[in-house]
């Protein structure tokens, strides 16, 4: 398959998964394991060259959060989420997997994830927290968009960084197969 049909059969999985019924909900997230693994596959074939697809850590979503927007399309993945709705001004963070990143301007620092490194750059901290992070690795690259006007944005942080981590491609292709069948 070509990446033109394989965008176009990421769009037409998510439509379906879109107006399905709430026990179906849960495939729409990338969750690592078999319960993501359609749309882990999805994101992997989004960025064929990347060695680590990234995923949601089983149970670690805060309740507060909710989904925002997700886009797998063949550029890769834009996954966006609200940190607390109940806010007047809710935190987001937007998370975003393509070949490469922009990191010019951040800031090396020890990364947490193996197999990665990770850059760090602050915008602003005068009424919260805005600024970026990056794991760059070979193939590809998440960056993640914090937007957090709370004062309590060093915790919103932090639960991202607990929230999403990564599966191995050769992970990500074994459960997909073991949910479809041999080829």
């Amino acid at each position: 398959m070509n990446r033109r049909t394989l965008a176009m059969v990421a769009v037409a999985v998510l439509l379906l998964a879109g107006c399905s019924s709430s026990d179906n909900a849960g495939l729409r997230l990338p969750e690592c394991g078999e319960e993501g693994s359609s749309t882990t596959f999805l994101m992997a074939q989004a960025v064929p060259d990347a060695t680590l697809i990234p995923c949601i850590a089983s149970g670690a979503m805060p309740v507060s959060w909710s989904v925002e927007s997700m886009k797998i399309d063949s550029a890769g993945a834009r996954l966006t989420f609200i940190g607390d709705m109940s806010s007047a001004a809710p935190q987001h963070v937007e998370v975003l997997f393509s070949e490469g990143c922009n990191v010019t301007g951040a800031v090396s620092v020890p990364s947490d994830e193996r197999g990665t490194e990770r850059f760090e750059r602050v915008e602003s901290v005068a009424a919260g927290y805005v600024g970026q992070r990056s794991y760059v690795f070979d193939g590809g690259c998440v960056m993640y968009r914090f937007n957090s006007p709370s004062e309590r944005w060093s915790t919103f942080v932090h639960d991202a960084s607990t929230v999403w981590t990564f599966m191995s491609r050769g992970d990500v292709v074994r459960l997909r197969n073991i949910a479809l069948g041999p080829p």
